[in-house]
């Protein structure tokens, strides 16, 4: 079982135990102590020790001088979908793959995804797309509202993670190489939603610890900015300010778009079966 302790300041040990806050275990030993399903992280005084069979990758995070004297190859792909938890605009799905080079570049951006700003976002993603390979999805709402009625929200995400994952296969010839995913879904689960469709990734694993993973981090943002890109260019069309979420301003920014310009408008840009909202048409 590799150990790896590293000296903090009080920055970085504030920092460490936000990340790791909800996986945060009770101890009687250590001032903080978290446990993910690959790692244990203790902070006692000013050292922090990152204990199990992933304790490098965790350790290196915060500090990229480690490095790992019987390190292997790090190879995977991972997958994310954005979008899915908004009224207006698609759901973009994006998948990258990852190398060592390419997740020692991501750790040196340092990148934190809370509090991210659009421009931060435009500025990664143009450092990002440089040094990553990704592909994506976009599956747009007048598709969305094709879907059979019979599939739930999390049914649509999977089948288009897949397709995004199916193209990676395919622009990079990685079969054999772990393909992660976030845990909105069980493995299982997921495998019955994508069991039907022409092609599927099956060699799927599904992660709680994903925000650890520097693929996740950088897929998350290019999503997002393809995502706020494609609403940016629905702004412009249609000359309002979308707001995001499901919300009763998203709601009533629906209903004055369908007074507007016509209630078949409606099919184009919002998801018509998302539960819990009613669209007043006139």
């Amino acid at each position: 079982m590799a150990q790896i302790t590293i000296i903090a300041d009080e920055n970085l040990i504030k920092r460490v135990e936000r990340h790791y806050l909800n996986e945060m275990i009770e101890s009687d030993v250590f001032d903080f102590s978290a446990k993910t399903l690959t790692c244990s992280i203790h902070i006692l005084d000013n050292e922090i020790l990152f204990e199990g069979e992933d304790a490098y990758r965790h350790a290196s995070f915060w500090d990229k001088n480690i490095k790992e004297e019987t390190q292997e190859e790090t190879e995977y792909v991972f997958g994310v979908t954005e979008g899915q938890n908004d009224l207006f605009g698609p759901i973009v799905a994006v998948a990258c793959y990852c190398n060592q080079e390419t997740i020692d570049y991501i750790q040196s951006l340092n990148i934190s995804l809370e509090h991210l700003t659009t421009k931060d976002i435009v500025n990664y993603t143009k450092q990002l797309i440089k040094h990553v390979t990704y592909t994506s999805t976009i599956l747009e709402n007048s598709l969305y509202n094709k879907q059979d009625a019979s599939l739930s929200k999390n049914a649509i995400r999977s089948r288009i993670l897949n397709d995004a994952f199916v193209k990676m296969i395919k622009a990079c010839s990685k079969v054999n190489i772990p393909y992660y995913m976030d845990n909105y879904v069980m493995k299982k689960t997921h495998l019955n939603y994508i069991v039907k469709m022409p092609t599927a990734c099956r060699k799927i694993e599904v992660l709680n610890d994903y925000y650890h993973y520097e693929g996740y981090i950088a897929a998350t943002i290019i999503a997002r900015y393809l995502y706020l890109n494609y609403l940016a260019q629905m702004q412009k069309s249609l000359k309002v300010k979308i707001p995001r979420g499901i919300c009763k301003k998203a709601i009533q920014c629906a209903e004055n778009l369908a007074d507007r310009y016509g209630e078949s408008i409606l099919n184009k840009i919002i998801k018509l079966n998302v539960s819990a909202v009613s669209i007043n048409k006139g």
